[in-house]
């Protein structure tokens, strides 16, 4: 039962109180799509010509740009604009250029690296448009690990001291505690990750649980898993339910069953949320802890 105790106290201090891959949605700039690799774009203000580069290394005209029309640029050089497919636009006062926004390009997804507090591994981003969202996710996570780290400091005492009772016990194992992260979706000014932290108190097994951060990459600021699913938690939970009802690896016989509120970890995915269930929730330890996909449609009409 202490162990117990003890091992719910270590997800307290963690959680604290905090709130199938499908098309990509278009990332867009005004009235024209965005794609990766795109650095600007060249609007024509006089009629241009587009020149085609040939394996020579001469440049032939294609066609005439009218006055309007505006292209994708993906590099450029001193003379001209790259558009693609070994084509070129030279510049000129005739071509007005315009660099691709940081909060545009910042929606195929930012720049995570790993880092490490004490041994507790992390992510941290960089190169947002808001320095100030930046800062606060950076923080944010930092804060988790350093909890992380806190709560194996507890452990270490706790196997201390149980060590004086039962560490003469043929079959005692030394006490751990570990912590890592998922990086799960990353786009659409939409960041996920989910941290997991595991602890041993002895017995068959440990304990693991996950915590998800789900950020807004323009603002900094945390979505809840309600303010997700607004007022369709019921449809949610029925949706779930209908889908694992005649599962037999998962504990659901009947609609109560299934529990869905800010307790719950999730994570963004393309067109829904995979939203994961504790240890034994809705099935067995074996199964770990279950994500299961909803689609956008079912709480977002």
């Amino acid at each position: 039962m202490k162990k117990l105790l003890t091992a719910c106290i270590l997800m307290f201090m963690l959680i604290g109180v905090s709130s199938p891959a499908l098309t990509q949605a278009k990332v867009m700039w005004g009235n024209q799509e965005v794609v990766k690799g795109q650095i600007g774009k060249a609007t024509v203000v006089k009629a241009t010509d587009l020149f085609k580069k040939q394996g020579n290394g001469k440049y032939v005209k294609v066609r005439m740009l009218k006055a309007g029309e505006a292209v994708r640029v993906f590099s450029l050089t001193s003379t001209m604009y790259y558009v693609g497919s070994s084509q070129y636009v030279k510049k000129s006062a005739n071509v007005k250029y315009q660099v691709l926004p940081a909060s545009v390009k910042q929606q195929f997804g930012v720049t995570v690296t790993k880092k490490s507090y004490k041994g507790m591994t992390y992510p941290q981003v960089q190169g947002l448009a808001s320095k100030q969202a930046e800062a606060r996710i950076n923080r944010t996570l930092l804060m988790h690990a350093q909890r992380s780290y806190n709560s194996s400091i507890e452990v270490k005492k706790q196997e201390v001291q149980d060590k004086k009772n039962w560490g003469s016990d043929p079959y005692w194992i030394p006490y751990s505690y570990y912590q890592t992260y998922e990086l799960k979706y990353n786009a659409q000014n939409k960041l996920s990750v989910i941290m997991y932290d595991g602890v041993y108190l002895g017995g068959a097994h440990g304990t693991e649980w996950a915590t998800g951060y789900n950020f807004d990459i323009n603002t900094g600021n945390r979505y809840s898993l309600i303010s997700v699913l607004k007022n369709h938690t019921y449809d949610t939970e029925e949706y779930i339910y209908n889908k694992l009802a005649y599962d037999e690896n998962y504990f659901v016989e009947s609609r109560d069953d299934i529990t869905v509120n800010n307790d719950n970890a999730f994570y963004f995915q393309n067109n829904g949320v995979a939203i994961m269930f504790t240890e034994y929730e809705i099935a067995s330890y074996a199964m770990g802890m279950p994500a299961i996909f909803v689609p956008s449609t079912v709480y977002n009409y």
